[in-house]
């Protein structure tokens, strides 16, 4: 395996913070979310792996359907939450008994406010790992990937529930310019310096030369292959044109943006393009903001 490239902010400071932070949710999904931070930490450095799980208060849980919180309530909220908690350690236990790492993963129990303890646990994590985000706006998922992303700056790799184990040898890009995507490709440098293939798709609505993306990677052993769709990426279909191109490609690790704005209400709002990649990809996206 060749050096591991440290990614770097647009300054030229390294951005690697002493651990991966995996959000667990569910226990059905544990395991592939685990697995990909596994993956990633061997890729960006042997990083340390936090397991995170976060019991939601029971103001917030009751709040949502904007009824009083009663004692009983209450109890019941905080029993469920145990139950769901219990049921994620046991899964992070089994995990970590099969788990092949020189160091020991930790495993993070706490209660609170969703965007308070990811932007406490963001001011140490390198990279996020989450689960593919459901379809209801206050989906824990994407609670917690707005979150990383545009409280903490982040970058969040986001693993489909089936994805198959390991990735990095054959990874996509969207490019819309440089300047949108120096923040993702810094924290990207680590596993493209690894990759066999580097797929690069070009919005043709923001046309960059062959040769400056080629530039980029000139020093990568990597296979640069640059995609120019004739839609771009702007219409409505630029979703599924984009996964089209990457199944294609027979690439395993996806890096994009959001595209989204940090001051809307819920980033990657419905419809938009990063939300279809999103729930339909069948392989990890490595996210930026």
């Amino acid at each position: 395996m060749s050096a591991v490239t440290k990614p770097l902010d647009p300054a030229g400071r390294s951005i690697m913070g002493s651990m991966i932070c995996a959000l667990l949710n569910d226990r059905t999904s544990s395991r592939t979310i685990l697995g990909a931070a596994d993956q990633l930490a061997d890729l960006v450095g042997h990083l340390q792996i936090s397991a995170l799980a976060i019991r939601a208060e029971p103001s917030d849980v009751i709040g949502s359907t904007e009824d009083m919180l009663s004692e009983d309530d209450e109890q019941k909220i905080r029993a469920e939450e145990d139950r769901r908690v219990r049921s994620l350690h046991w899964a992070f236990k089994t995990w970590l008994a099969n788990a092949d790492r020189a160091d020991t993963p930790c495993w993070i129990d706490r209660e609170g406010n969703i965007k308070t303890l990811i932007k406490g646990y963001g001011k140490t994590a390198a990279y996020f790992v989450a689960g593919q985000p459901g379809g209801t706006i206050n989906c824990a998922e994407k609670k917690q990937i707005c979150a990383a992303l545009f409280q903490c700056g982040k970058p969040v790799l986001v693993t489909p529930p089936r994805a198959q184990a390991g990735f990095g040898r054959s990874v996509a890009m969207i490019w819309r310019g440089y300047r949108n995507a120096r923040d993702i490709i810094s924290a990207a440098m680590p596993i493209f310096s690894q990759a066999d293939e580097i797929h690069v798709l070009v919005d043709s609505i923001r046309p960059t030369p062959d040769i400056l993306i080629a530039e980029l990677f000139a020093t990568h052993r990597a296979r640069l292959h640059i995609h120019r769709p004739r839609a771009g990426f702007s219409l409505r279909n630029a979703g599924a044109t984009v996964l089209d191109i990457v199944r294609k490609a027979d690439a395993d690790l996806l890096v994009m943006n959001a595209c989204a704005k940090p001051t809307w209400p819920m980033p990657f709002l419905y419809g938009s393009a990063t939300e279809f990649i999103l729930k339909n990809s069948t392989i990890p996206i490595l996210l930026g903001r």
